[in-house]
């Protein structure tokens, strides 16, 4: 028998806070199905993948890094 993950738990203590009716229908069947689980994370998994990929890389000596390290110096010649 499988043990139930944080996600189960998380999902079946919110169906608790439903009338019985809701909780024993189809949609509830399905909230906790662990079938789907294995998809749901193969999705997510690819989706971050992506994300990464379309990410631009670090590039040093930007416009943002020059904004910061200017912003750095003025606050360092504030404090003293």
């Amino acid at each position: 028998m499988t043990r139930a993950g944080p996600c189960v738990l998380a999902v079946r203590k919110d169906l608790r806070m439903l009338p019985d009716s809701l909780r024993k229908g189809e949609h509830t069947l399905q909230a906790v199905g662990a079938r789907e689980i294995p998809v749901f994370t193969r999705e997510i998994r690819q989706s971050i993948t992506t994300l990464m990929q379309m990410a631009p890389g670090e590039v040093k000596g930007d416009q943002t890094d020059e904004a910061k390290d200017k912003r750095e110096r003025r606050l360092t010649a504030v404090q003293g």
